[in-house]
């Protein structure tokens, strides 16, 4: 691919930094950008404006999304219908953002789905406001690696045709929304590929903190990290009892203590991450005893790095949250993922990890998990080998990607 000078990116629809995942997207995004389009110049459009100053190590300039969340997304759901209109005041600046730039590229992740089955929110409508302007202004928009659907909305999934019909390339992060997309849409005019999830472009030493200080002892440690989701399977207990059960019996017997980490941190303490792991360890304390259990949360979040430091203290992992897998093993470490999308388990298979991904948080139960880990927990050095492979290789298919399509676009 040729060079490319002081061309000028968007890179829009981008989370909260509160959550570490979608922030090593945007890192890893950064990261491939700045290789391949030397000395551009980035715009990041985020619906957390309120959290601009954690942006500022970057060296882009940021502007709020349109309708911008921030403004209403903590208050209730009362109080948030009723200030709608304070979310739609300005859309000037993410106009101009997209009408200097060059190219707009749509953050990759997961945020193109609904299961609302009425109308979607406006945060939906906030990842659409950049195809409209992109096209308006006669832009090339490119989505990033995602994961798409499912959709509830048929509202919701036609606004999403209407993002597919007006993109140039878009990229995939797994087979299975591949696969969905090639069903959907058969007389697609975009580029349609597969590409990692950016994430994995990052190195063990992206991860690292500036100023390291103790290092948390990893051998004899499992770390944790849980999230809610109630969609389980009629006449089943809670996930969070199973996984009890799972850890109750590896602690058993090979003697390993247990780190929950709480990975993405709510406003409201008494929901999210953050309640649903204080509760797992307030009864994994009572059923081992507290020299067995450490509960590692942060006020107001975790950086990437920071999270990556505590994911580099267990010597394995059990997670629901697909990028503490992703960063445990940028790490080193080993994470076995129950999924509740198919993210989880499409990214695992495409990276060759199939073994790695043990159930579905619908339906598993505790003695499915104990088989697959207690399976596993011999070949640690065999699933090291493997993950780094695979790490390697989804870099290389990155590049590969970008450069191929990007070529396309920049002529």
């Amino acid at each position: 691919m040729g060079t490319f000078e002081k061309m000028k990116i968007v890179i829009a629809n981008l989370a909260s930094p509160a959550n570490p995942g979608d922030h090593a997207i945007l890192m890893g995004t950064l990261k491939l950008v700045k290789r391949w389009l030397k000395n551009c110049e980035i715009t990041l459009v985020t619906r957390a404006i309120s959290h601009k100053n954690k942006y500022k190590d970057l060296n882009c300039a940021v502007v709020p999304s349109y309708p911008d969340i921030d403004k209403i997304s903590m208050a209730p759901i009362l109080e948030k219908i009723g200030h709608i209109h304070q979310a739609l005041v300005n859309p000037l600046p993410l106009y101009r953002a997209i009408a200097e730039a060059d190219l707009i590229f749509l953050a990759g992740g997961a945020y193109f789905y609904s299961y609302r089955a009425l109308s979607p929110g406006l945060t939906f409508l906030a990842h659409i406001s950049p195809v409209f302007w992109g096209k308006v202004l006669q832009k090339k928009v490119i989505i990033l690696p995602g994961s798409f659907g499912p959709f509830s909305s048929t509202i919701s999934k036609r606004l999403f045709d209407y993002v597919v019909n007006r993109s140039n390339v878009i990229f995939f992060r797994e087979k299975i929304s591949g696969q969905w997309m090639a069903e959907q849409y058969k007389d697609l005019k975009a580029s349609a590929a597969f590409m990692p999830d950016l994430a994995l472009y990052l190195k063990s030493e992206d991860l690292l903190l500036k100023r390291t200080g103790n290092a948390l002892k990893a051998s004899g440690w499992i770390g944790v990290t849980i999230r809610p989701w109630h969609d389980r399977k009629k006449g089943l207990p809670p996930y969070k009892d199973e996984l009890k059960k799972t850890l109750i019996h590896l602690h058993s017997k090979f003697k390993y203590k247990i780190r929950i980490i709480v990975q993405v941190q709510a406003d409201d303490k008494e929901e999210g991450d953050e309640a649903v792991s204080r509760q797992l360890a307030e009864q994994m304390t009572a059923a081992v005893g507290s020299e067995n259990i450490e509960f590692h949360t942060q006020d107001p979040y975790y950086s990437v790095q920071e999270i990556s430091k505590l994911y580099r203290g267990c010597e394995l992992l059990i997670t629901m949250r697909l990028h503490s897998a992703l960063l445990s093993y940028i790490c080193g470490r080993p994470a076995f993922v129950v999924g509740y999308q198919h993210k989880a388990k499409g990214i695992l298979e495409s990276m060759g990890l199939s073994d790695l991904y043990i159930g579905d948080s619908r339906w598993i139960q505790a003695e499915d998990m104990i088989h697959a880990i207690e399976r596993q927990i011999p070949e640690r050095s065999n699933l090291t080998n493997q993950i780094n492979t695979a790490l390697n290789r989804s870099r290389q298919v990155i590049d590969q990607a970008f450069e191929n399509h990007m070529d396309e676009i920049l002529g």
